[in-house]
């Protein structure tokens, strides 16, 4: 099926067409969908199963810490953590294991940084781009108390001079620190 082609729909739309169905009508879509759409079956595999996700969080983990472990010549091949970290985000139905990853991804870059002495522009908006979209699930999901050590571990153990960054960092910790306070 060419995915191109389709006119694009909006949620509204969507939502319109499923309020139109009756209970079994709706269930009989589902499980259309579900037989039609690899990513439906991993999704609710997923969802189902927190042991899948589990399983799926673990091997993504492994997948990045291979990657930094073998850099060749000190370059990461930032098109593949990208892949890994996306394939997880849209398989993944839990905010806080979303996070994890990204946050991991994050402690292991900062570490190759540390390690390798080597950092470039390329790398630095990746974490940067990382990191603010996980605040935005952890603010989103109110992840403040789980993350709040995690988040002051990054902050603290910060290796990138970019005054963006820097700035960056700092707001979070000023907004962490305001948000916990309502917690």
């Amino acid at each position: 099926m060419e995915e191109e082609n389709l006119p694009f729909m909006r949620e509204a739309k969507l939502r319109e067409y499923l309020n139109s169905l009756e209970t079994n009508q709706l269930k009989e879509e589902i499980v259309e969908v579900f037989k039609v759409f690899d990513d439906v079956k991993n999704y609710y595999n997923l969802k189902i199963s927190g042991k899948l996700e589990e399983s799926l969080l673990k091997a993504s983990k492994e997948k990045l810490l291979e990657e930094f472990s073998k850099c060749p010549d000190n370059r990461i091949r930032y098109y593949k953590i990208s892949e890994i970290l996306m394939e997880f985000q849209n398989l993944s139905t839990r905010a806080y294991d979303k996070v994890d990853l990204m946050l991991y991804y994050m402690n292991l870059a900062m570490e190759y940084i540390q390690l390798n002495k080597v950092i470039d522009e390329k790398l630095s908006i990746s974490l940067e781009g990382v990191f603010e979209k996980a605040l935005n699930i952890i603010f989103k999901n109110n992840l403040q108390e789980q993350f709040n050590d995690a988040i002051e571990l990054i902050i603290n153990n910060n290796v990138i001079n970019a005054e963006e960054f820097t700035g960056i960092l700092q707001n979070t910790k000023n907004n962490f620190n305001v948000k916990l306070k309502k917690v």
